[in-house]
């Protein structure tokens, strides 16, 4: 007699087109906040997470079947085999992203063919926001998790373990007996994160991920790298951000107790060199983060942190620096994303003035930190000059690395919601496989925002040098950098990875 009720949570293979940007991925934190919770809620379930993409993280073909690459275990049949062999009773699939909600939906098709008497769960910030049109569309997809996701996902396990009603369980979006879709009422986020155990990574295979940390965390200073998650949330409101409406405009911060627990946990159990923060805004409370900061100093790490989402620039200050470097920070990547004035109001960041941006990226080198910025280009309004104004910004501000993206309408965002002009959410598939709408451009075509964007980033490195050969701007940019041993290696590391890049760039592809 079966005594454990299976839970099986998948975390999808991803794919790119040829020529796409693209980055390795960490770790998947949500599927192991989901397992940890259940595991500490009841000893009533057997959880197991399949992790596709762990299963081959190196970039492939799919044999005769597109022009795509992959990252992760795509063979259906052993997807199938491996789903089979857990007996699951209930299976969970994370969506994350927009632009991987294809392979989502792909790996639902896959496992519901194979088992079609076992329900098949939808979670993350794409299914969220799509959740009555993906039931609509696809039928072997049974229900979606809205939003947070541990404790709706718990509750269904134990309605569909109990055969209970599931009419009270917030945040799920389900197909009723007559078909129709029926979305129940918002779950409110969780005020307390430490009702949510530190995810128990022993689930997955952590050498998968520490065998590829060169590439997900280029020009790192210690390897292996993990991440960790310190907050939930963000109170700004960037336009074309979905984390907002995915947290419900709420900033939340862990206990310091739970964050130091968890970083000698990556330490003792792992032997971690470097942990990066993957944070949404981690700023939401500046205080918060500057007490943890002076518990971090007072541990004494022999370890580095980074920030991957970055740090709000106009909440930076030389106290905040100082902290930081004490801490074991070495880089900051600063969300400046427009170098034009009409652009940061049209976005929501009217609280970044461009002058003070420059002077604000002197200090932080003079500090020693090393410095990256994204920057994107094509919003709806947008014109080429205008979009010239950014590049030529991103060229002189003095960051060290930059990077150059295409705005997309992404699902959730106000700019995805207050679309000007419908024809641009066209091929917007509920799948996520809407890579093909590559602008939300109202005056610029996508073949020439392309074109603006590989020169932008083609020629960035060869400004980069210009602007370096002035003697002002090496003193304030790079000198203090290089007085610090470790920061001298990072030099080298950073002129290495450019120069890598910039090759890969004119290599055959395929």
């Amino acid at each position: 007699m079966k005594q454990k009720f299976n839970v099986l949570l998948i975390n999808p293979y991803i794919g790119f087109k040829i020529g796409d940007f693209y980055r390795p991925l960490s770790e998947p934190l949500g599927l192991l906040y989901i397992a940890s919770y259940i595991k500490q809620k009841s000893d009533k379930y057997n959880i197991k997470i399949l992790d596709l993409y762990a299963l081959n993280p190196v970039k492939h073909k799919r044999d005769g079947f597109d022009d795509k690459f992959y990252f992760g275990l795509t063979e259906r049949n052993k997807i199938t085999e491996l789903v089979q062999n857990f007996s699951p009773d209930i299976i969970g699939i994370s969506s994350q992203f927009t632009g991987y909600a294809e392979y989502a939906i792909e790996t639902a098709k896959t496992v519901k063919e194979s088992m079609p008497s076992v329900p098949v769960v939808i979670g993350g910030a794409h299914a969220t926001f799509f959740a009555e049109n993906i039931l609509n569309k696809y039928n072997f997809v049974d229900f979606i998790i809205r939003g947070e996701g541990e404790i709706s996902f718990f509750e269904l396990c134990e309605t569909i373990r109990t055969k209970s009603e599931i009419k009270n369980i917030s945040g799920i979006t389900y197909r009723a007996q007559d078909n129709r879709i029926i979305s129940n009422k918002n779950r409110e986020p969780v005020d307390n994160l430490d009702e949510f155990k530190i995810p128990e990574r022993t689930l997955i295979d952590m050498n998968k991920y520490f065998d590829i940390s060169s590439d997900v965390f280029p020009g790192s200073c210690g390897y292996p790298v993990a991440t960790m998650v310190l907050s939930r949330g963000c109170k700004f409101n960037c336009i074309f951000c979905s984390t907002k409406n995915m947290w419900a405009n709420k900033w939340r911060g862990r206990s310091y107790d739970s964050i130091i627990n968890e970083i000698e946990y990556l330490i003792g159990n792992f032997n971690v060199k470097e942990i990066a923060f993957v944070d949404d805004q981690i700023l939401g409370d500046k205080n918060w983060f500057e007490e943890l900061l002076d518990i971090i100093i007072l541990k004494k790490f022999e370890i580095t942190f980074q920030i991957i989402n970055g740090l709000s620039v106009w909440l930076i200050d030389n106290n905040l620096l100082l902290k930081m470097k004490k801490a074991g920070f070495y880089k900051i990547a600063l969300p400046i994303d427009t170098g034009n004035p009409n652009t940061l109001k049209y976005i929501n960041k009217q609280q970044i003035n461009l002058t003070d941006i420059k002077k604000i990226i002197e200090t932080v080198h003079k500090f020693g930190f090393f410095s990256s910025a994204n920057f994107l280009i094509g919003f709806p309004y947008e014109t080429e000059s205008e979009i010239n104004k950014t590049v030529k910004f991103a060229y002189t501000c003095g960051v060290d690395i930059i990077y150059f993206f295409i705005a997309k309408m992404h699902a959730g965002s106000d700019m995805y919601d207050k679309c000007p002009d419908i024809k641009l959410l066209e091929n917007i598939e509920t799948s996520g496989s809407w890579a093909n709408v590559t602008n939300s451009s109202l005056t610029i075509s996508s073949e020439k925002l392309s074109a603006i964007l590989s020169k932008a980033q083609k020629y960035y490195f060869i400004h980069k040098c210009i602007f370096l050969f002035n003697p002002v701007n090496f003193y304030k940019h790079i000198f203090f950098k290089m007085i610090r041993i470790k920061n001298y290696i990072l030099v080298f590391k950073f002129l290495k990875f450019k120069i890598q890049n910039i090759l890969k760039k004119y290599s055959p592809e395929y």
